[in-house]
């Protein structure tokens, strides 16, 4: 699995990116598409988001791509919250 550096999510701010299927069946993690959100509207940094799913990446070993994943093999990478 490629991990992106927190510059690469940053950069991506107010783009789309696509992540691999996880095995949680809440509304948030079935979504693959996934636009990067600039948070000064609600009183964060600018990075806020972006920084998020930087530290998701790291922490449950999602795949993140500029183009949708068609190959699932990294489906069981999801990692149970504690």
């Amino acid at each position: 699995m490629k991990k992106h550096t927190k510059k690469w999510f940053r950069n991506r701010i107010g783009k789309t990116i696509y992540r691999n299927k996880l095995r949680c069946s809440c509304k948030t993690c079935q979504k693959t598409a996934i636009v990067i959100k600039d948070m000064t509207e609600h009183n964060l940094r600018k990075e806020f988001h972006a920084d998020y799913i930087y530290d998701c990446q790291n922490v449950y070993e999602i795949e993140y791509s500029d183009t949708e994943i068609v190959n699932q093999e990294n489906e069981n990478t999801f990692k149970e919250m504690v």
